[in-house]
């Protein structure tokens, strides 16, 4: 599975739209990986145990939370 590319950054010329936007390209690169503070998230393999599986959705559930 290839990377995402990154969202651009937006310069609109609006104060108030950049900050929003800015906001929801952080959020986004966290939830993909590519914030750089935030490890992608692996591929399990096909012989992942349910406590592994359970793990990485744990990994996915906290990114959508923002924790």
């Amino acid at each position: 599975m290839g990377r995402r590319a990154a969202i651009p950054t937006v310069r609109s010329g609006n104060a108030s739209v950049d900050k929003a936007l800015s906001v929801i390209k952080v959020n986004m690169d966290q939830m993909t990986g590519q914030h750089p503070n935030v490890p992608a998230l692996k591929e399990l393999p096909l012989t992942a145990t349910l406590a592994q599986v359970i793990e990485q959705l744990n990994l996915i559930v906290k990114r959508l939370q923002g924790d």
